[in-house]
């Protein structure tokens, strides 16, 4: 099965009990704590331990939230000029900064807005 569960008793028994009104809220809760929690427990476990050995969670205390949002999803609204495409762009496959459709590409880049830019 997928992530390791053939089948999940949501609880003791539950495989015999029929979902009524009367349940149906212990039910809901039940599925919500094993979607959010139980159920994926393994994969966070194993996402935390990994994004440790690259950057010790005790080390993030240092940054703003944002600052570590910035860090893991990069800037979110770039911000760049004519001079810095030309600076860290480097045209390829027989283009060069000078060819028309090089600069023609620059002239839409720099006519984006932030979300465009993304």
């Amino acid at each position: 099965g997928v992530y390791q569960f053939q089948n999940y008793e949501l609880k003791d028994g539950g495989e015999e009990e029929e979902v009524t009104i009367h349940n149906v809220e212990e039910y809901i809760d039940a599925t919500i704590n094993f979607a959010l929690y139980t159920g994926v427990a393994k994969q966070l476990e194993a996402l935390r331990n990994g994004f440790c050995t690259v950057f010790p969670l005790e080390k993030l205390g240092s940054f703003t939230p944002q600052e570590v949002r910035t860090m893991l999803c990069g800037d979110q609204s770039p911000v760049f000029s004519r001079e810095d495409i030309f600076k860290y762009t480097e045209p390829k496959l027989g283009y060069s900064k000078d060819s028309p459709g090089f600069i023609r590409f620059v002239n839409v880049l720099e006519k984006m807005n932030s979300s465009e830019r993304k």
